[in-house]
């Protein structure tokens, strides 16, 4: 008798993978108006990490019963750290002595990055995924309440 051999992928969730990119659309976490936020200079990035900050701490936080809550949980606190530190910020937002808040050129390498993006690519992010690399896009956001 053959027993089919049973693959198991060497990573849990997507952010395990190594060098993985995960692209959201810039005003996506925005509970505000898009047409609110002014776009100049690197304002609608300092509005999207900074909801995902908050997000992310939200999800931290949640007491959750549920293994697959608890694996959400465990994933948003490693970002969370990684973005804490990315922004220049400790676990209570306050700025972190000698080092600059929310620098932009530190955020290249967070594993999700902001992306203007509409539906007639004019931003290029079509161009971008069909690279085949490892890049994806999220274009939903849903906060898992109790």
């Amino acid at each position: 008798m053959i027993i089919p051999t049973k693959y198991r992928s060497p990573w849990e969730t997507l952010l395990d993978v190594e060098g993985i990119q995960v692209l959201i659309p810039i005003f996506l976490l925005s509970d505000d108006d898009k047409d609110m936020i002014p776009r100049i200079g690197d304002i609608p990035y300092r509005f999207f990490y900074m909801e995902l900050l908050t997000r992310l701490r939200d999800i931290a936080e949640q007491g959750v019963e549920y293994q697959r809550h608890v694996k959400y949980r465990r994933t948003a606190n490693r970002l969370l750290e990684k973005l804490l530190d990315h922004m220049g910020v400790d676990a209570d937002l306050n700025p972190i002595k000698d080092q600059p808040f929310f620098d932009k050129s530190s955020l290249h390498n967070f594993p999700i990055q902001p992306v203007e993006y509409d539906d007639g690519d004019t931003y290029g992010v079509v161009g971008r995924l069909s690279r085949c690399g490892k890049i994806a896009l999220m274009v939903q956001w849903r906060i898992l309440r109790e």
